[in-house]
């Protein structure tokens, strides 16, 4: 399979059966990366006097945890590679800034993620995300999330809603 794949090719180059001309690397969407590709990536790497490495990716992007990736090498990078010069993007082309405050707030309650202020371009709506929670000791009522939604629309055009629920969402 993919992870005995990458293991072979680490095995040759530490036994020093091939020998690769690369000095420069670029690692692209290194927040995935497994420890297996880590060793592979420093075979290659002790290979040439002087290798350089440059990696993309970015930790709240992460999502292979259950293939074997392993976030917390992309937040000790300089203790595994070294001295590292570290450039943050701070713009965001995938959403709207109420989105993307929405998801960065969220995102970086886990106290392990690398803090980001993150620019979007703006949003025509108020409030492009809106969290409903009932209070605790009511029922949630879907007919009266729709009546909020209903009095907040512009009348004068039709909305595009999209409702997302968790556990037990309707009783």
């Amino acid at each position: 399979d993919f992870a005995d794949l990458i293991v072979k090719a680490t095995d040759i180059l530490n036994e020093n059966k091939i020998k690769l001309p690369f000095r420069r690397i670029i690692v692209d969407e290194y927040q995935d990366i497994s420890r297996g590709r880590y060793r592979l990536i420093q075979a290659i790497i002790s290979q040439k006097k002087d290798c350089r490495i440059m990696c993309v990716g970015d930790d709240w992007q992460s999502i292979y945890g259950f293939t074997g990736s392993d976030i917390t090498m992309t937040l000790n990078f300089e203790k595994l590679f070294g001295f590292a010069s570290r450039v943050d993007l701070d713009q965001s082309f995938r959403f709207t800034q109420p989105i993307l405050d929405a998801s960065s707030r969220f995102i970086q309650t886990n106290e392990t993620q690398l803090k980001k202020k993150i620019r979007a371009k703006k949003s025509i709506l108020k409030n492009s995300i809106e969290i409903f929670q009932p209070e605790p000791s009511k029922a949630f009522d879907l007919i009266e999330v729709l009546k909020i939604i209903d009095n907040d629309r512009p009348k004068e055009r039709k909305w595009n809603v999209i409702l997302l629920g968790r556990y037990n969402f309707c009783n």
